[in-house]
């Protein structure tokens, strides 16, 4: 995958969204999941359709969090969705 400039709206957003998934302290992950999903779709709605390669880590990631979760664990979660959100902007 190709780095995002750090100057793009694109960068922006991805940040911002790992920002607010940062600040869920939601006890319930059912809770926390449902605030995720939230934000991710806010995420897409702006995310550019040719970026096929990040727009599908995106939604593998929500599958991921939503379906399969390891562990009902909110700091595991935000972990995994941090290191997902690094690798679209490095």
């Amino acid at each position: 995958m190709t780095q995002i400039d750090p100057g793009t709206p694109l960068y922006k957003a991805l940040t911002q969204f790992q920002n607010r998934i940062d600040t869920i302290y939601d006890p319930d992950y059912g809770d926390f999941k449902r605030k995720f999903n939230r934000y991710l779709t806010d995420l897409l709605e702006i995310f550019p359709t040719s970026s096929v390669e990040k727009r599908n880590t995106l939604l593998n990631m929500r599958h991921q969090v939503l379906f399969n979760s390891y562990v009902d664990n909110t700091d595991s979660t935000k972990k995994y969705i941090s290191e997902i959100v690094d690798t679209l902007i490095h």
